[in-house]
C-alpha cells in the first residue's frame, strides 16, 4: 500500500518545491521591478524640471584683434564648466573655464593663423545641469 502512494507523494513534494522556487523568483522580479520604476519617475522628474528650464546661453564667436579667438556670452544666464575648442590647418587651442557670466568671454591664447575657417566647439553645462554642445564655423 506505501508502495503505493509514495509517487504521489513524491509529485506533491516536488509540485511544492518548484512553487516555492517560482515565488522566490516573482518575489525577486517585482522587487527589482520596483527599484526600475522608481529610476524611471525620477528620470521622468529630471526630465520635467529640464524642460521647463528657462536658461538662456548664447554665444558669439569672433577673432579677437590680438589675433586669438574669442568666445562671449552674449546670453541672459550664467554658463558652468564650459570648455572652448578651435581647430584649423594650423593648430588647434583649447581652454576650460568654471564659469562665463553673461557678457564675459573666453580667450583662447593660442593665435591660428589660417586663411580658411576655424572650426570651434564650445560645451557648456546649464544651472540645472544639462550639457550643451556647439559648433561654429568663423572665418579670419
Amino acid at each position: 500500500m506505501v508502495f503505493l502512494f509514495w509517487p504521489v507523494l513524491l509529485a506533491i513534494g516536488a509540485v511544492a518545491w518548484r512553487n516555492e522556487v517560482l515565488a522566490k523568483r516573482i518575489r525577486l522580479n517585482q522587487a527589482e521591478l520596483r527599484i526600475l520604476i522608481g529610476q524611471t519617475m525620477d528620470e521622468a522628474a529630471r526630465g520635467r524640471e529640464l524642460g521647463v528650464e528657462r536658461s538662456f546661453v548664447a554665444w558669439r564667436v569672433e577673432w579677437a584683434e590680438s589675433g586669438a579667438m574669442r568666445v562671449e556670452n552674449t546670453g541672459r544666464d550664467k554658463a558652468r564648466s564650459v570648455t572652448a575648442k578651435a581647430s584649423n590647418s594650423s593648430g588647434s587651442a583649447e581652454k576650460t573655464v568654471s564659469s562665463v557670466e553673461p557678457g564675459d568671454s573666453v580667450n583662447l591664447g593660442v593665435v591660428l593663423a589660417a586663411a580658411e575657417d576655424t572650426q570651434v566647439e564650445v560645451t557648456w553645462r546649464s544651472e540645472l545641469g544639462r550639457w550643451t554642445t556647439e559648433r561654429y564655423a568663423v572665418k579670419r
